[in-house]
């Protein structure tokens, strides 16, 4: 759709998941998709994957750019760490603009603002918070599917939205459970023991 077309557009000029600098141009696009997220996301419909993928990247960097600790950090076997350790030469080029990127996000991008993606989603009428959180949990397993290096920003963001919709009406509240429980039988049986844990926590 032309919708779809739109925000997919806009989501890849943010250039949020790809290892390229980025420009004002950039940061105006992440802004602008934030601004669609918050305030319009009743029209948002099945775009709202590519509106929580650059959410899910955006995030990441805002904690780098704060000076936070990667989520892989406390998930990451010993094993797997050696083998990171033996890379990373070869990865710090891609760090260091990676370290860049999230320096600018982190003074230009108010936090405050992704949260509010997730807590006003129970502004969004019935049929979209359907979308939003198929979309979102997509996205969670996206984030887990990396098992070197996985993250739990999404998972962490369905169950507080999750939290957020529980006044929804039986019907809805259905729907809305069913792609929780979904996903929360795919985090409980993930290859990384640790993550599997807090999934079931």
């Amino acid at each position: 759709t032309e919708r779809d077309a739109f925000v997919s557009s806009l989501a890849r000029f943010t250039l949020l998941t790809s290892l390229r600098g980025l420009s004002p141009k950039n940061i105006d696009c992440v802004k602008a998709s934030l601004e669609i997220a918050i305030h319009q996301g009743n029209i948002l419909g099945t775009s709202w994957i590519y509106v929580l993928q650059c959410i899910s990247r955006l995030d990441h960097l805002h904690v780098l750019g704060s000076g936070g600790r990667r989520e892989s950090e406390f998930f990451r076997h010993e094993d797997i760490q050696a083998s990171q350790g033996r890379r990373k030469t070869t990865q710090g080029k891609e760090q260091l603009l990676e370290q860049v990127n999230s320096e600018h996000i982190a003074t230009q991008i108010d936090a405050t603002k992704i949260d509010m993606v997730f807590s006003r989603s129970m502004h969004l009428d019935g049929t979209c918070i359907v979308d939003f959180v198929e979309a979102l949990a997509k996205v969670a397993k996206e984030e887990l599917s990396d098992t070197e290096n996985p993250r739990i920003f999404s998972l962490q963001k369905l169950v507080e939205v999750a939290d957020y919709n529980m006044s929804r009406i039986r019907f809805v509240w259905s729907n809305i459970w069913k792609t929780l429980g979904d996903t929360f039988v795919i985090v409980g049986s993930h290859p990384n023991k640790d993550v599997s844990i807090y999934g079931i926590d």
